[in-house]
């Protein structure tokens, strides 16, 4: 929208002074004021001067002040209002100009934001109403105009066609549904697809770098796993033993010279004898087995359980 002389809402520009460019401003009258520069002044909206509050010594000139409200045009303001505030006069070339927050501007303003209430009060429906179409099956909202505006708005919502088409585009070929509340096939609640149940199972991230997640409806995992010895510490060794001998005691209640134990079978000692060593001496190797757990533990994970679905077609 292009700046207007009847602009409510006029920017300022903080610190702006000028001056009055050269042929000065001939009478109360003209409708165009000449400026040395118009550098920093706003284009998009009316732009208020003021002129001769001060001279160029800085010291109050009351009888010479004038508040003008015009637009911007190369280094001009155009379509002057003359007179917004003070008389509207002859200014000398030279002459001081401010961008100064007047008591016309601020009631612009305040006038400006009545408007748009008024505009806006004068524009709101007088209700909302949401009704069905009988005619083509479709819902709509008709808002009820006010005796200000001409005629009734009616805003139509999608009807069941474009529902679907709606539903289609969340969920193409592919994608995944999940209901906490019904385990119903999505092709029964939406009407449209082919649907896969996912049951009994959990969905991991793609992942390209990881082996097991590389490939997409790849599957894997176990409910339960039984341990084998590798993963239980459970494995085989030999436990090895020096030769060595070993030392018995021999009962004292036979007659000296005879033997407990046979020479026939040996080891044998005399009666009376101890700590005595057998007759042989044999290392031990003896092996042992790695052994799998005797039961699978269970691999659950923490769950919530809902009805999960993938679309095929």
């Amino acid at each position: 929208m292009a700046a207007s002389n009847t602009d409510k809402f006029i920017k300022a520009a903080v610190d702006w002074t000028g001056a009055v460019g050269a042929g000065g401003v001939a009478d109360g009258v003209v409708t165009t004021v000449p400026l040395v520069s118009v550098t920093g002044l706003p284009t998009d909206t009316a732009v208020q001067i003021t002129i001769d509050r001060v001279d160029a010594n800085g010291t109050a000139t009351p009888a010479k002040k004038e508040v003008i409200t015009g637009v911007v045009s190369s280094t001009n303001i155009i379509d002057c209002i003359r007179g917004v505030e003070g008389t509207a006069q002859a200014h000398s070339a030279g002459a001081v100009v401010e961008v100064m927050l007047t008591a016309a501007q601020w009631n612009s303003m305040i006038d400006g934001f009545k408007e748009v209430i008024t505009s806006a009060s004068a524009s709101a429906p007088a209700s909302l109403d949401l009704a069905e179409d009988t005619d083509n099956g479709t819902n709509k909202i008709t808002l009820t105009a006010p005796s200000a505006v001409a005629s009734d708005k009616v805003i139509t919502l999608p009807d069941a066609t474009g529902t679907l088409a709606l539903l289609e585009t969340v969920y193409p070929v592919g994608s995944y549904y999940f209901n906490g509340a019904v385990t119903t096939n999505p092709a029964t609640l939406f009407g449209f697809g082919t649907w896969v149940a996912i049951a009994g199972k959990v969905l991991v991230g793609y992942s390209a770098g990881e082996i097991e997640f590389d490939t997409l409806l790849e599957t894997g995992g176990e409910k339960t796993h039984l341990l084998t010895g590798a993963e239980s510490g459970e494995i085989g060794h030999n436990h090895l033993q020096d030769a060595h001998n070993h030392l018995q005691n021999v009962p004292n209640d036979g007659a000296a010279g005879t033997y407990y134990g046979t020479v026939a079978t040996g080891p044998y000692l005399s009666y009376g004898t101890s700590g005595v060593p057998t007759l042989f001496s044999t290392p031990t190797n003896q092996a042992v087995a790695a052994a799998n757990a005797a039961s699978a533990h269970n691999n659950i994970q923490p769950y919530e359980v809902a009805a999960m679905w993938r679309r095929t077609a």
